[in-house]
């Protein structure tokens, strides 16, 4: 008899954080976020009943990094109250030694996500946030904070709809807590060219990530991005030699282009001083094209707190040599360069341009929360840093007059333990930099998602990309279900090529262009359906063998902490459905039963239970589902007689269906997934034949256009999207299972055009100029009726037909009406209330306009006046 599989070990209880969090006060530890500074949870606080998030960071080895740590949190916490700035509301280490930093939770996510989801922001909204973040910056300039990584993923949505700058993981405050990249810290597609080479950071640096992140809200996509197979010393070289990317011919003003492009200067020097210049010129730019901009909320350091920030001296600008990386011996002159910022003296500064103040000033900010005028000196006495903790004899700056430029903070030179730590450092990514000119095949914080189309300074079209090859999977499948969590695309299940059922549990991570492997499923299954909810993998139910036939099954399986736990099963067993997350819900919907018949039904998860939701309009199974956060889009399969075009959509907080346009062409068990507002159907079968093609639908206009051809024409792979790459992994080359495949490979999405700003246009005069007027929509024609002209009411009803830009006359009111309400009721206009004279003398008359002619209903209960009405069916 053969022997029975092993039981394996369900997971443990919650795991050792999210156990030490409810020790210190905060319930429901869910992960939203994770990043290389640490892991964000949403929390619920017990003492305030209230969300907050929390980042907790990796236990620190020894009481010095743990005090730096807490003191850079405690420094932070002063720029609290900042109406842009994500509030600090607490800083300590858990039972276990965890540093945590406690913060406002902000349920609408970041700009970044917001840009991912609905596109381009359009221009006038992206300068009032830019007026509004330059005050935020500069606030933080002004106590003596870099931040170091500013990006649209870091500036967060309150409840309010204010942006809030956030996650100071990478900034550097004296005395705070030390980066370890030991070159620079941020993210290199909104990092300053000069940063890459080792400079300093410094106010422009922070200044111009700043306004490469303005270009990205407005574009769609950072003006930067790295291109495939570019390593960072080639980025550098053509951010170097290539201008921003115009963006007047999408229409965007060039009062607006020319403030984010000085912004994004080369060389640091033609930047604008200060955060505050910059939101100065920003609001400038609203001016010109005719709106009033927002205030910039700035606030001097530590006003309230009884610390007084001084301004610290910046490191001087190093004079830089020629052109360093052009030319065979470019590798050795950045090594040296490099190498010399450690060993020599610095040279003097250059000459500050005009309108720069001179050494010996100090910077003058205001104590006014909106305004963007500096009028009050800070006095000179102790640091930030010194008065939270002070620095050693042998850290501290000699108390000498210094100066800044306006709305800087300048910073302190390092200790000798910190420039030996540098130096190592310098020499050691000098030595990367050289394997990376001698060499080929080596890669340093490259990512495959990360290509860009075309050069700098142009926008590419849909022609000039194609799908790359990545490392093939590790084994040959089709039917398996797949999703992405925390950038990497895991696999699961699926039909091998022995036509076997598989349990392997594979991932991809596109950073390091490498397969990983997990826990196999419990129970192997095909035709399963996979989502991340709540940052883990999800696989819900699916075909699983019983001998010689397959049944579905019911079964959902969670992976927490790299193990396998069972949740609530499915309330029929389903297989070759689509499956995906809005929220904390999950949906499920379509596919076959236990006995091949197709369903309609849809399933809910809300984290307890599974419910019916409304059904699908269009049964089928081998369909492919994606949500962008708010809707899941279903698209394509079958019915089992002819592959299906259909695709629609499900709202689950309003529980409908809608149809949208169909697909260009019939597929079933295709692939889909959502990038950067786009959903991409690829490949698939068709009529019998294996598609190779691949479909893209504009979530925004609704419209549907081609893309490449994936190098291999396949059916039941898995197919997902990190940023905005879609990737191919296995499936079969031939109709049915018989010729599965390991073939991978991934496609950089080209860029959405910016898209300008709503504007109003002139559409044809109404044939009677009045006022106090009623009005309603009924068959796309909007109607107008009665009103007053010269203090005469009116019977005259006019509609006008935005399709045509025509007016037409329709039947007079029975009586003289202004100040009258209207509404569409049961596909009739109705009129109610209103006067004829004096205001004081309001009536109860209702009219609707049956078959051309209006007929009076029952009365209102109260005569009434300028009221307000809506109808419905």
């Amino acid at each position: 008899m053969a022997e029975r599989p092993k039981a394996r070990p369900r997971a443990p209880g919650p795991s050792d954080i999210v156990a030490e969090l409810a020790a210190a006060g905060f319930d429901n530890a869910r992960q939203i976020a994770r990043g290389a500074a640490g892991v964000v949870y949403r929390c619920r606080e017990t003492a305030l009943g209230r969300n907050v998030a929390i980042k907790v960071l990796p236990t620190f080895g020894d009481d010095e990094s743990r005090e730096r740590f807490l003191r850079e949190g405690y420094a932070m916490g002063g720029l609290s109250g900042h109406p842009n700035i994500v509030n600090i509301l607490r800083v300590g280490v858990t039972a276990g030694g965890r540093p945590y930093i406690v913060m406002s939770y902000c349920a609408a996510g970041s700009l970044g996500l917001r840009v991912q989801r609905e596109g381009p922001i359009a221009w006038p909204e992206a300068m009032r946030i830019g007026v509004k973040l330059c005050g935020a910056l500069e606030t933080a300039h002004l106590t003596g904070t870099l931040h170091r990584d500013i990006k649209p993923a870091n500036v967060l949505v309150n409840d309010y709809g204010e942006p809030q700058l956030t996650d100071f993981g990478t900034a550097h405050v004296a005395g705070g807590y030390e980066t370890a990249s030991g070159l620079f810290s941020g993210t290199v597609d909104f990092l300053a060219p000069e940063v890459m080479t080792g400079d300093p950071a410094t106010v422009e640096t922070d200044v111009y990530s700043l306004g490469a992140t303005l270009y990205a809200l407005i574009a769609g996509n950072a003006a930067c991005e790295r291109r495939s197979g570019e390593d960072l010393l080639a980025q550098y070289t053509r951010i170097k030699s290539t201008r921003v990317p115009d963006l007047r011919p999408n229409g965007i003003p060039d009062a607006v282009c020319s403030a984010i492009e000085k912004a994004m200067r080369f060389d640091p020097a033609e930047r604008p001083a200060s955060a505050a210049e910059f939101g100065r010129e920003l609001q400038e730019s609203l001016r010109r094209n005719g709106l009033k901009p927002d205030s910039m909320a700035i606030t001097a350091a530590g006003a309230g707190s009884g610390r007084i920030a001084r301004p610290v001296p910046r490191p001087p600008r190093i004079a830089k040599p020629g052109p360093r990386i052009a030319g065979p011996e470019s590798a050795t002159s950045l090594m040296n360069a490099l190498g010399d910022r450690t060993t020599s003296t610095p040279p003097h500064p250059p000459s500050r341009p005009p309108g720069r103040p001179q050494p010996g000033r100090a910077p003058a900010v205001s104590r006014g929360p909106n305004t963007s005028e500096p009028t009050q000196m800070i006095p000179e006495q102790t640091s930030v840093t010194d008065a939270i903790a002070p620095t050693s004899s042998a850290d501290r700056v000699p108390d000498t007059p210094r100066g800044l430029a306006t709305g800087a903070v300048a910073w302190p030179k390092p200790s000798k333990a910190k420039r030996s730590r540098a130096t190592a450092a310098l020499i050691a990514v000098a030595i990367v930099v050289a394997v990376l000119v001698l060499g080929s095949g080596v890669y340093v914080l490259l990512t495959h998602g990360k290509r860009h189309p075309q050069a700098a300074a142009s926008q590419p079209s849909q022609a000039s990309v194609k799908w790359q090859p990545i490392t093939n999977a590790r084994i040959a499948r089709d039917a398996a279900a797949t999703t992405q969590a925390d950038g990497t695309i895991w696999i699961f299940g699926g039909i091998g090529s022995n036509h076997a059922v598989v349990a392997n549990h594979e991932g991809y991570d596109p950073v390091i262009d490498s397969w990983k492997s997990g826990d196999d499923l419990p129970v192997p299954v095909q035709q399963a359906m996979a989502v991340t909810w709540q940052g883990n993998p999800i696989v819900l139910g699916g075909w699983r063998a019983a001998g010689a036939q397959k049944v579905a099954s019911d079964q959902v399986w969670r992976v927490v902490n790299s193990h396998w736990v069972e949740l609530p099963h499915l309330l029929q067993p389903r297989a070759a459905a689509a499956a995906a997350v809005v929220g904390d819900r999950i949906i499920v919907t379509g596919g076959v039963d236990a006995n091949g018949a197709l369903l309609n039904s849809t399933e809910i998860f809300d984290g307890n239970a599974w419910t019916l939701g409304t059904p699908i309009p269009t049964p089928r199974q081998m369909l492919a589902a994606a949500s962008d956060g708010k809707l899941v889009y279903t698209v394509g399969g079958t019915n089992g007689n002819a592959d299906l075009v259909a695709v629609e959509a499900y709202d689950p907080a309003a529980k409908t269906w809608t149809k949208l346009p169909d697909l260009p062409q019939p597929r079933s068990d295709l692939g889909v997934a959502i990038a950067d507002r786009r959903l991409v159907a690829a490949g698939g079968q068709s009529a019998g034949q294996v598609l190779k093609s691949v479909a893209v639908f504009d979530l925004s206009t609704k419209t549907w256009d081609g893309l490449p051809d994936m190098g291999t024409a396949r059916h039941g792979m898995a197919v997902d999207a990190v940023g905005k790459s879609i990737y191919a992994v296995g499936g079969s080359t031939a109709v049915g299972d018989d010729q599965v495949t390991a073939t991978a490979e991934a496609l950089q999405l080209p860029p959405r055009l910016a898209q300008p700003a709503a504007q109003w246009r002139s559409l044809p005069d109404a044939p009677t100029p009045r006022l106090m007027t009623a009005w309603t929509v009924l068959g796309d024609k909007i109607w107008i009726m009665g009103g007053l002209r010269d203090g005469v009411a009116l019977q005259t009803v006019e509609s006008y037909d935005p399709r045509t830009g025509a007016w037409q006359a329709q039947p007079p009111l029975p009586v003289p009406l202004h100040h009258a309400a209207a509404a569409t009721y049961r596909n009739e206009v109705v009129v109610l209330g209103g006067a004829s004279g004096d205001l004081t003398q309001a009536s109860t008359k209702v009219f609707a306009l049956r078959g051309g002619n209006w007929v009076e209903l029952a009365g209102l209960s109260h005569a009434r006046a300028a009221p307000a009405a809506a109808g419905g069916r």
